[in-house]
């Protein structure tokens, strides 16, 4: 048997929720428990939402206790994303620095909190979660990512102790679900990439 040898960029399980009205996005959250990356560990919470349904963000920032993790995350990894503020779509999300709160793992019952030095909070409790799922996806042409996710079968999502608007009814991707946890997730450089962060 043949055990294949990757550079791993990232390593560290997900937790996120899409919630939509009609067909607009009005919060997309993801949590990003960091295990391992060049930049060291630490957690990294992207949010992006109207919470009340006003047509404009009320929260669109990073939040992080790693602000170099969170730096390399919003720029490398997730630079494909509205957070690294691609071209034609405004300037990256600030990074704010925050401490977190994590009870739990999946595919067990999870509870994750967040308090920011600007005043922001966040809180996502999932529970009921259904058997794990394994998936494999290539990211873009040098980097891909394995893992294995559960969705839940009940949330509560507050931000700035509000419930957003919106349901859960498309995911962050079109075949990912709405609301989920990970398991594990790992990013790796594809083959032909040796050395170097992605980009």
């Amino acid at each position: 048997m043949t055990i294949e040898q990757k550079t791993l960029v990232m390593a560290g399980p997900l937790r996120w929720a899409v919630l939509t009205e009609g067909d607009r996005m009005t919060t997309f959250v993801f949590l990003v428990k960091v295990c391992y990356t060049v930049e060291g560990q630490g957690h990294v919470l992207f949010i992006q939402s109207d919470l009340t349904g006003g047509g404009e963000d009320d929260v669109f920032a990073v939040f992080t206790d790693n602000p170099r993790a969170a730096q390399y995350l919003r720029d490398e990894i997730f630079n494909y994303t509205v957070f690294a503020g691609p071209p034609g779509q405004g300037e990256p999300a600030p990074i704010v620095q925050a401490a977190f709160e994590s009870f739990g793992e999946v595919p067990f019952d999870t509870m994750d909190k967040m308090e920011a030095s600007d005043g922001t909070t966040f809180s996502l409790a999932l529970s009921d979660y259904e058997h794990p799922v394994a998936y494999v996806r290539k990211v873009r042409e040098n980097l891909k990512e394995v893992g294995a996710y559960a969705r839940p079968s009940r949330y509560v999502l507050e931000i700035n102790g509000v419930r957003p608007i919106g349901e859960p009814q498309a995911g962050p991707l079109e075949e990912a679900p709405p609301i989920a946890g990970d398991v594990q997730n790992l990013w790796y450089l594809d083959e032909g990439e040796e050395t170097g962060p992605a980009s």
